[in-house]
């Protein structure tokens, strides 16, 4: 049982958006859902994330070696442009196993972007 679970737990190496010099690694199941990892991030990101609810945080599922020279030009970039570098993991309830894969293990495998969100323009994305 215990090696079950060993197996369902990845680590994943993640870049802010914002701010691409600075990794930082998060430890999830594979099983918990896109926004169980989004709770997770503004956890280890307390301090920057502190008035950003898990619902404004986006996501993108990308496999970039460390030193791909697209990374620094990461926080000039738009949405669509980081879209072009992966897959945008939009759906909070699908499982984190669905979207990352961490087959080679020194890539960043999330690019996370922190926004604030009002109840208004949450309302008006459905």
């Amino acid at each position: 049982m215990d090696d079950e679970i060993m197996d369902d737990e990845i680590i994943l190496n993640c870049i802010v958006k914002e701010s691409p010099g600075t990794i930082f690694q998060v430890s999830i199941n594979k099983k918990k859902s896109i926004y169980k990892l989004k709770k997770e991030i503004k956890k280890e990101l307390s301090d920057a994330f502190q008035n950003i609810d898990p619902i404004g945080i986006k996501l993108w599922s990308v496999q970039l070696r460390q030193n791909d020279s697209r990374l620094t030009q990461l926080r000039n970039y738009s949405a669509s442009e980081v879209d072009n570098l992966g897959k945008e993991a939009q759906y909070s309830t699908f499982e984190v196993g669905e979207y990352f894969n961490t087959n080679v293990r020194d890539n960043i495998h999330v690019i996370v972007q922190g926004r604030r969100i009002s109840l208004q323009q949450l309302m008006n994305s459905e």
